[in-house]
């Protein structure tokens, strides 16, 4: 879980510390972790925070119960340096991972059982939203195309991986220096398709006080439309 950009504005005064949060009572984190110890899917998590937030982290952990989370590490400077150095505590013997942003604490079993069987089914699926707004490309000040929206998608979390592609992947993109910050990206780079199953417009990331306030909305019940393909 990407420990960078952890902070969120409240608009007035300074920062609060993202992942720690309360969300309905409940830090960010912890909805998000309980998702997937919940889930009947999931074996074990790992988990990546900031290095000065380990002890925290730990408390969160243990005040939760949170049975399956089996590892407490530091995470790097960047997502990619984050991923890459989980990546490094998945067991040998774990054919599939999930990869899945911290901030995104309302994740449903629904969706992490479609990126499940999206993997297990193709060796690489991440969940996407159809792309609402009109999307242009522009040079300078003026346009240059305009994109056709039913081949654009908004990529969610989790996305799920067979793990010795995913691991082949940072290492290539590692050696070339590359730091994309989307993981399915390196899938694609060694030339394997990556399956799109249905994303969940309630699975939204925390990054500004705006959808703070839109998750504590929807998780005492406010409405959402739901995805087209559902």
């Amino acid at each position: 879980m990407n420990p960078v950009r952890n902070k969120i504005s409240n608009g007035m005064k300074g920062y609060f510390d993202k992942p720690y949060l309360l969300l309905d009572n409940k830090p960010i984190l912890a909805h998000t972790l309980l998702s997937f110890e919940r889930s009947s899917l999931i074996q074990d998590v790992i988990l990546l925070v900031r290095r000065s937030r380990i002890a925290r982290a730990r408390k969160l952990v243990r005040a939760f119960g949170l049975r399956k989370v089996k590892g407490i590490y530091p995470g790097g400077a960047t997502r990619f340096e984050s991923v890459w150095r989980g990546l490094q505590r998945v067991p040998r013997d774990a054919e599939y991972v999930l990869i899945h942003d911290g901030a995104r604490p309302l994740l449903t079993e629904a969706l992490i059982r479609r990126v499940v069987q999206g993997a297990h089914q193709y060796g690489a699926a991440i969940p996407v939203i159809p792309v609402s707004p009109t999307v242009k490309r522009g040079r300078g000040r003026f346009v240059r195309e305009t994109l056709n929206r039913e081949e654009l998608w908004e990529v969610q979390t989790p996305q799920g991986f067979r793990t010795s592609w995913i691991l082949r992947g940072y290492r290539k993109a590692k050696k070339k220096g590359d730091t994309p910050t989307d993981c399915a990206s390196v899938v694609e780079r060694l030339g394997r398709r990556v399956h799109l199953v249905a994303g969940d417009p309630r699975n939204i990331k925390i990054t500004t006080r705006e959808e703070w306030a839109l998750a504590t909305l929807l998780l005492k019940g406010g409405k959402i439309r739901p995805c087209a393909w559902e």
